[in-house]
């Protein structure tokens, strides 16, 4: 994987993380799940004591990928919680290599603290952020991904949506062929 292949997975896997646990019960109410809290987390570390950062994540992003597929679709689209295949792989390959506890046990304290993960999401961000309206929301192509001119535009519907306090699904569509 190239160094910018790289940075731009540890980005999306950072903005997963944040939507995720900002989008739980204890916050945004999107899903109902409450595994990316304090208390889910010393729950969840009970039971698996060595996976715990991947089991809450993993379990919080069943429920965020529902909800946006529903609300989006699954045919010939992907979104924060369904990319494609790649970047999926790639995510993972981060998981295992321990990106996704490192970065939880940094959020760890803040984890209860909205206020702080909205502050976190706005530090990924770079350059303008256009506004953005409720519901499902094209943001470009699977092409637009690859060329990694998209995670400003994902960054920036989240970040409105969490301060103005109403759900958002931004998705990418994949090329058609013909």
């Amino acid at each position: 994987m190239t160094q910018v292949m790289e940075q731009q997975a540890e980005s999306l896997a950072r903005l997963r993380i944040l939507v995720a646990v900002l989008g739980e019960a204890a916050h945004a109410k999107w899903w109902r799940t409450e595994f990316l809290t304090a208390a889910g987390l010393r729950f969840l570390d009970r039971l698996y004591p060595r996976t715990s950062y991947a089991a809450a994540l993993r379990a919080t992003s069943v429920a965020a990928r529902d909800l946006h597929d529903s609300s989006i679709g699954r045919g010939g689209v992907y979104h924060l919680f369904r990319l494609p295949g790649a970047y999926e792989a790639q995510l993972d390959a981060l998981a295992r290599r321990g990106f996704i506890d490192q970065v939880l046990q940094e959020l760890n304290s803040s984890l209860d603290v909205r206020d702080s993960l909205v502050t976190q999401i706005e530090s990924l961000a770079s350059g303008d952020l256009p506004e953005t309206e409720p519901g499902p929301q094209r943001i470009g192509s699977v092409r637009d991904l690859q060329r990694g001119a998209l995670l400003g535009k994902w960054v920036g519907a989240y970040l409105h949506a969490f301060r103005k306090e109403y759900r958002i699904f931004p998705y990418v569509e994949a090329e058609k062929t013909f």
